[in-house]
């Protein structure tokens, strides 16, 4: 039987995620519309097709059954890729459960807020202590980027300290 004449239902999960995908690009229709043309909440939908973001490895996978749908969200939730590569591999040969999946995960999202929090901090500090003025950081969504703030109580102070710091860097 062809691809093209398999109900959604007989198809894998990545082949239904490239089939909902190409609906979406190649058709011009929205998650909402191809759901109710398969019988599918958006949701369902939105979900299945995000998966294509993994690695050819991971949904090599997902096409064999060795990880599931639930597996396949929660890696999504690494960020890193060469740590969710390597977590899939685990996964696939302990044969690991979602929860089991979700909890190390959740643990892994958990620590690597807290060491970008702690870098964060050592580098407000470090900008701080080199500039003599307060200094603010804020973290760049997705990934380890940081945007650093300087309030000034006045232009005078904002013209010293960046006198000085031209002075350092000239040396």
């Amino acid at each position: 039987m062809s691809q093209a004449s398999m109900s959604p239902t007989q198809l894998n999960v990545v082949e239904k995620a490239r089939t909902y995908a190409a609906m979406i690009d190649e058709q011009g229709l929205s998650a909402k519309q191809v759901g109710e043309r398969v019988g599918s909440s958006r949701s369902t939908v939105e979900s299945l097709a995000g998966l294509l973001a993994l690695s050819d490895e991971i949904l090599g996978f997902l096409e064999r059954g060795e990880l599931g749908l639930r597996h396949g969200r929660a890696l999504l939730r690494v960020k890193d890729l060469d740590a969710r590569a390597e977590l899939a591999r685990k996964v696939a040969q302990e044969g690991w459960s979602v929860e089991a999946l979700d909890d190390h995960v959740q643990g892994k999202v958990r620590r690597q807020a807290q060491d970008r929090d702690e870098t964060a901090l050592r580098v407000a500090e470090a900008w701080g202590d080199a500039l003599g003025v307060e200094v603010g950081v804020r973290t760049l969504p997705h990934g380890w980027g940081f945007q650093v703030e300087i309030a000034f109580n006045s232009p005078k102070a904002a013209l010293a300290t960046a006198g000085r710091l031209s002075a350092a860097v000239s040396r």
